[in-house]
């Protein structure tokens, strides 16, 4: 299942649904000897992530509404200004390499509060 988030001022983020998530871009490959290795491509400048959805932001290291560290220079949050929900993707590509992944993130609201006696 696709992450879910809301927007920041739902009342389902109080309840623990994350506003945001952290993108990790990691680049797999072979070595000549066969072994498969990981690298950490997050900070590349030759990274791209592009949001495919109006549903989403890509908050980046370099804009002032973030609140991230080393380890997730960019993250995916609902966008403020809209109120739709629905299946939303970015897409991961590189510069130097022909590769291209796809990302999906759920943009979820709250639609009703239910409060339930018991004994």
């Amino acid at each position: 299942a696709e992450p879910e988030v809301v927007r920041s001022d739902d009342p389902a983020a109080l309840v623990g649904v994350a506003s945001a998530v952290s993108v990790k871009i990691e680049l797999l490959y072979l070595t000549a000897e066969g072994e498969t290795v990981r690298r950490d491509m997050s900070n590349d400048a030759r990274t791209q992530i592009n949001a495919t959805s109006d549903l989403v932001t890509l908050c980046t290291s370099n804009a002032s509404m973030c609140s991230l560290d080393e380890f997730s220079p960019t993250e995916v949050r609902p966008t403020s200004n809209t109120s739709g929900v629905g299946l939303a993707s970015f897409t991961v590509s590189f510069s130097h390499v022909d590769l291209t992944a796809v990302a999906n993130i759920s943009v979820v609201a709250t639609e009703s509060l239910r409060a339930v006696a018991h004994p």
